[in-house]
């Protein structure tokens, strides 16, 4: 999910915790059924990768702030989230092609997955 907020930190790589959802057109279902049952935000929180600045490698002029949710896929377009940022694992950059990001992208996500399997949330 792309959004347009600043976010008063230098730009890079973060992982984060999703503490929130908000808003948006989340479906009835997911927030009378599913959402409850999981518990989701009482205990427990969403793991993700959370980019901060410019998309250089599409030279992009904007600063946006980019939050991937690990192992979520709801439309949660137009919803407002509340997000921890934990710890940078790598300074924003240019790439060379789409591939060579998309690859980097892969490596941050097994990153983050490494993680997360050790993370204690009661820190």
């Amino acid at each position: 999910m792309n959004l347009d907020a600043e976010a008063g930190l230098p730009d890079g790589i973060y992982l984060g915790l999703v503490k929130d959802i908000t808003g948006g057109k989340l479906p009835p279902l997911f927030l009378r059924k599913l959402l409850p049952h999981t518990k989701l935000f009482k205990n427990t929180s969403l793991p993700s990768l959370v980019f901060i600045g410019k998309a250089e490698t599409f030279n992009e002029n904007k600063a946006l702030v980019e939050v991937h949710i690990l192992d979520f896929s709801q439309d949660i377009h137009g919803c407002e989230l509340e997000v921890e940022v934990i710890k940078k694992i790598r300074d924003n950059q240019k790439f060379e092609t789409e591939e060579a990001l998309i690859d980097q992208m892969k490596e941050d996500e097994l990153v983050a997955r490494q993680f997360f399997a050790s993370y204690n949330q009661s820190n």
